[in-house]
């Protein structure tokens, strides 16, 4: 808030003449360049204060951003993103951090409770995403890949990025889990691909493509439910290198455990469908009936 001391300021008018007036664009563009020269002065000279400012002041940051391009050019070298890792690195900062691993991709999350088991999973393996939460990031995350060329923004649930992939079918029995689980699954709309994931206990993770997911977002932001719904381009990962779905392999062959075999399928699923999204109330219903049954066989010893 200010106020501005202007003689060739007309007082009555309206706003939309004033936004259109040569003198008031003249000091929007000095005030926008004050602000991004005060900006990347304290990144470069007071980085921990500014980074200590920066989750507070990074909307109205990345709007000014996405409205003008010259201070876009000013500031982008001072935009920094948190860490899972901790602290706020740069897109710069990030990429020689990260490219030796996945190469022009960054990272991120946009909601970090609900998507605690993928994070867990970069965890365990050491690897980083940045944080972007606000209702903002999805158009500047758009805004940066325009500007930045190569660079691609991908959420932590769209892939299982290649690093943490183990060595292929250790056991074999891939193209068998996946089957299984296909026939357990028939019913959803979700493709099945098996891969074992380095030092994961997890039996599966669901994956849905970035592409896919910013058009659904896109389409139920400006289209509401007046426009078809976009198809989902979604694959339940099943991890063969897990306990669980290495336990599931086992019991394949033996017919008379074909059933019990298909309700730990669904049961995996569920809960891999948990970590990604909240399950309907029909879901929830038919996954605390599964649990039971499950937990039942358990306590009967088979």
């Amino acid at each position: 808030k200010g106020v501005i001391d202007c003689p060739d300021l007309p007082l009555n008018v309206s706003r939309s003449f004033l936004q259109n007036d040569g003198s008031v664009k003249k000091l929007s563009d000095h005030i926008a360049k004050k602000v991004s020269d005060r900006l990347t002065s304290m990144f470069e000279g007071e980085r921990e204060r500014y980074c200590g400012y920066w989750d507070d002041i990074s909307p109205f940051v990345k709007y000014g951003c996405l409205k003008d391009d010259k201070f876009y050019d000013r500031i982008k070298e001072a935009v920094v993103f948190k860490s899972t890792k901790g602290g706020h690195v740069t897109a710069k900062e990030y990429a020689e951090l990260n490219d030796d691993r996945h190469k022009g991709k960054v990272y991120y999350v946009s909601d970090a409770k609900q998507q605690s088991a993928y994070m867990d999973m970069f965890e365990r393996n050491g690897m980083e995403a940045v944080i972007l939460d606000t209702l903002i990031d999805g158009h500047f995350i758009s805004y940066l890949e325009y500007k930045g060329g190569d660079v691609r923004f991908a959420r932590i649930d769209s892939d299982i990025a290649d690093s943490l992939k183990g060595a292929d079918d250790p056991g074999g029995d891939g193209a068998r889990v996946v089957a299984a689980f296909e026939e357990a699954l028939k019913s959803r709309s979700v493709k099945v691909a098996a891969q074992p994931i380095k030092g994961d206990p997890r039996p599966g993770y669901i994956l849905l493509s970035e592409h896919s997911r910013r058009m659904q977002e896109m389409g139920a932001r400006f289209g509401g439910g007046s426009m078809p719904a976009f198809p989902k381009d979604e694959t339940f990962s099943v991890n063969t290198g897990s306990e669980v779905v290495m336990g599931i392999a086992s019991i394949l062959d033996d017919e008379s455990r074909k059933d019990e075999a298909m309700e730990i399928c669904r049961y995996v699923y569920d809960v891999a469908l948990m970590s990604h999204r909240p399950l309907t109330p029909d879901e929830m219903r038919e996954f605390a009936s599964r649990s039971d049954v499950i937990v039942g066989r358990m306590l009967k010893g088979g």
